[in-house]
């Protein structure tokens, strides 16, 4: 049995093993994995201390100024008391743990949590890797890029624990991203309005809030499409529904398996996309898809997105909302939208084929 363990907290990191449970299941149907998150498996004191580090997760991502408690926070989990703590929380995934052959989690604090065991490997899908993110312990690794993968070796982690398995693009996008690339590149040529598709991170953070729906109301004055994925309920759909701009759809959604399928059914649609740093970068590098950076940054992963991101000519900041929606125009005007489409894409996508497959060879070893 391959167990998969999420935090399950925010979209990050229970995305990635979203991606790599689908792909298990899909390559070998008989294979039996189990797939829980902590909320799940824990109960009493416990349970409530997971609801506590959510918590502060979400105190920490809404605030900028409160974005150096994750730093913080990170260097207490390294530490003794750390330890101590994440094993104190995570009897319940002990428990699944033992009884797995593979042992697959999403978080640092997890890898903490479960403590030793023979097969135990950890999924880094982000392309940023800030040097408090290394988590330190006997795992091995499924990182995206080999640039990645030296980032784990400076933090201790042998090279041959690492597998490097490409951008992890969800499966829906990754068959037709070239056509889908080509058509978008095409819109652009002709001049015509285009679609841009906005999104908060999952913390929405007033700051974030304000600036996209500054830039969405800008995006729909200059003529172009608006796509706002928002969740239901959330502080980024309750300022749309007060904005009333014509030009902009609401597409709001409640979960990951929701957003998942409301953003493949709407994703040839798209000309650029309008996030912050830590949400959906892969598909800015690896898709050709025009990224405008949402700030300020909170937390140590969007300023490592970002500046990738940007090195590559994949990405541009959000500098002033106010006049987005002309900067779209005059971007894509002059050649740089497609340019930036054209800096993206061509680097291999299917990371959550790569570590399923290797996944297997773990459990087959």
């Amino acid at each position: 049995m391959l167990a998969f363990l999420s935090i399950g907290i925010g979209r990050g990191h229970p995305f990635y093993a979203d991606g790599s449970v689908a792909a298990l299941r899909s390559q070998n149907p008989d294979l039996e994995v189990v797939y829980a998150d902590v909320f799940g498996l824990s109960e009493g004191i416990a349970l409530r201390g997971w609801q506590g580090v959510r918590g502060a997760y979400l105190a920490a991502g809404r605030q900028p100024a409160k974005s150096g408690l994750y730093g913080r926070a990170r260097a207490f989990a390294a530490g003794r008391a750390g330890t101590l703590l994440a094993r104190g929380l995570g009897a319940g995934l002990r428990a699944l743990a033992r009884e797995a052959e593979v042992c697959v989690v999403d978080h640092p604090l997890l890898l903490q949590a479960i403590g030793p065991h023979p097969k135990l490997w950890f999924q880094h899908g982000e392309m940023g890797v800030p040097p408090e993110a290394v988590p330190h312990g006997d795992y091995c690794a499924l990182v995206p890029t080999a640039e990645a993968a030296r980032v784990f070796e400076c933090g201790g982690v042998a090279g041959e624990r690492l597998a490097v398995t490409g951008l992890c693009v969800e499966a829906a996008l990754v068959a037709d991203a070239a056509n889908w690339a080509a058509l978008r590149r095409a819109r652009y040529a002709r001049g015509e309005g285009l679609c841009v598709a906005a999104f908060s991170s999952g913390a929405e953070p007033r700051h974030h809030v304000e600036a996209l729906v500054g830039a969405v109301e800008s995006a729909a004055r200059a003529g172009h499409r608006v796509l706002a994925f928002c969740a239901r309920g959330g502080l980024f759909e309750a300022a749309l529904g007060a904005a009333h701009s014509p030009g902009v759809d609401r597409v709001a959604v409640a979960g990951r398996d929701e957003l998942d399928r409301r953003t493949a059914q709407h994703f040839p649609d798209f000309d650029a996309i309008l996030s912050p740093a830590h949400e959906r970068s892969n598909w800015a590098l690896g898709l050709g898809l025009p990224l405008f950076v949402v700030g300020p940054d909170i937390g140590p992963f969007p300023p490592c997105n970002r500046a990738i991101l940007v090195a590559a000519g994949v990405a541009r900041p959000l500098l002033d909302p106010a006049a987005f929606g002309a900067e779209v125009s005059r971007l894509r005007d002059d050649g740089t939208l497609f340019a930036m489409s054209r800096s993206g894409g061509g680097r291999a996508i299917d990371g959550f084929r790569v570590s399923a497959e290797r996944l297997l060879q773990a459990l087959g070893e």
